[in-house]
């Protein structure tokens, strides 16, 4: 499946899309980041849509982790992420 494919989701029954509208696989967390504000620490979850682009989500500190993934791997990782959805059978 290339990056053009528009399969666009649900991929299970049940699933809730992300703030963009769209679903996992197509919309991957690559980051959690921490800024310091004047008064306070935000935490975010950095997210990256194949159709949107990246941006980001509040979080919550204890949903922080410190896991990156490399932007380069993006694709491939999607790729297999889907490929593992759709061979368990969960599209409908």
């Amino acid at each position: 499946m290339g990056e053009s494919d528009e399969y666009l989701g649900p991929y299970f029954k049940g699933q809730v899309p992300e703030q963009c509208g769209h679903y996992y696989p197509d919309v991957m967390r690559v980051r959690d980041k921490s800024e310091d504000q004047l008064s306070y620490q935000r935490f975010f979850r950095v997210l990256d849509c194949r159709f949107c682009g990246q941006y980001g989500k509040s979080i919550r500190p204890e949903a922080f982790s410190r896991a990156e993934i490399a932007e380069k791997d993006l694709p491939r990782i999607r790729k297999s992420e889907l490929a593992k959805l759709l061979k368990r059978n969960v599209a409908f």
